[in-house]
């Protein structure tokens, strides 16, 4: 089983970023085989659609505002054998 998620979090480095966002998952009985990309989020950054750019903006202001790690929808895959 396999799956991929976007994640926003509150951090002053990319170690805390992650440190933050592994004992979350973690409290979820979830956990973290790999990381395609870890990086610091520009709220002028674009994606690939407008409502992406403000969905992913808002996800970006909660977890500042709120100091918690905000996930988008997590995307689960079973392996086909």
């Amino acid at each position: 089983m396999g799956g991929f998620v976007y994640c926003f979090v509150r951090a002053s480095n990319k170690q805390e970023a992650m440190k933050r966002v592994r004992r979350e998952l973690h409290e979820q009985s979830r956990e973290i085989v790999e990381v395609e990309f870890l990086e610091l989020y520009d709220s002028k950054m674009e994606w690939e659609t407008k409502a992406e750019t403000l969905k992913f903006k808002k996800l970006s202001e909660k977890a500042a505002a709120m100091d918690i790690v905000v996930f988008d929808t997590f995307h689960e895959y079973k392996k086909m054998e």
